[in-house]
């Protein structure tokens, strides 16, 4: 995972988010909301393996409390077979804009 702190912060995910990864993005998404006042977040899951349904609830909570604070969450398209998995499962939220990854 590598984040980048520009006017919008990226967060890359280079690895699966299973449970446990997902509970670690939450806390890290948290933390630069809460902590760190930043409110335009990238989630780039173009690296990302295998992603737990779980993190549907975790994008959903995400994506309310930024919009109260006037900002905004993207996600970065996932890679091809996750993709598929999420859009099989309706799990990308359709509020989240999602753009292609740029390398």
């Amino acid at each position: 995972m590598s984040i980048s702190v520009t006017r919008t912060t990226v967060v890359r995910m280079h690895h699966e988010l299973d449970a446990v990864g997902c509970q670690q993005l939450e806390r890290i998404l948290d933390d630069l909301i809460e902590q760190q006042g930043i409110t335009d977040l990238i989630l780039d899951l173009s690296h990302a393996g295998q992603i737990d349904p779980g993190l549907k609830a975790i994008l959903d909570r995400i994506q309310n409390r930024i919009e109260s604070l006037a900002g905004l969450l993207e996600l970065r398209t996932p890679a091809e077979p996750t993709t598929e998995l999420l859009e099989m499962a309706d799990e990308i939220p359709t509020f989240i804009p999602v753009e292609p990854a740029t390398e």
